[in-house]
């Protein structure tokens, strides 16, 4: 990556990070950031109550010259393209399913790995949903486990990374 694009990507991120803010809950994170960090999209920033996700992952904030370009449905892909964020949903809080969007242009950190394995054993996953999307978005694979462990998340990146996608993993 340039460093110009690099800028460009980092201030795209705390554009992003300074209007929703930073959670330790993943319950109300919308996605992990390639620090491993968790934006918060619980819209408590907003008056909501917390503890959930209640804004819509298309709700990113893009730079001036992209937001009147980009449709609302292709702002996720635009948004991960600029930050390499992971788009997160985690449904039904402990004992729940953790679902996860990769994408081709997505380079996994091993801070958001460590981010997902955290998450994995604090809220004890039931399902863990791994969706491998192609450039446009559209779903082309999906990795599931049941009731996953940590060698079992290693393994599934393992795969990801085999499959052509860019992952770091020591």
């Amino acid at each position: 990556m340039s460093r110009i694009i690099r800028i460009f990507a980092n201030r795209i991120l705390q554009l992003n990070k300074d209007y929703f803010g930073i959670t330790y809950d993943a319950r109300e994170a919308g996605y992990i950031t390639p620090e491993g960090e968790m934006l918060d999209f619980s819209g408590k920033q907003f008056g909501g109550d917390g503890r959930s996700r209640s804004l819509d992952h298309r709700e990113v904030l893009l730079d001036d010259e992209n937001k009147e370009r980009v449709e609302w449905g292709d702002r996720i892909i635009e948004f991960i393209k600029q930050t390499n964020c992971i788009r997160i949903g985690l449904y039904g809080g402990i004992g729940g399913d953790l679902n996860l969007d990769i994408y081709p242009y997505n380079h996994i950190t091993q801070k958001q790995i460590q981010r997902i394995l955290k998450i994995v054993s604090q809220y004890r996953i039931e399902y863990l949903i791994i969706d491998l999307n192609n450039a446009n978005g559209y779903s082309i694979d999906s990795i599931q486990i049941e009731m996953p462990r940590i060698r079992d998340v290693m393994e599934a990146f393992q795969k990801i990374k085999e499959m052509g996608y860019s992952v770091e993993i020591n």
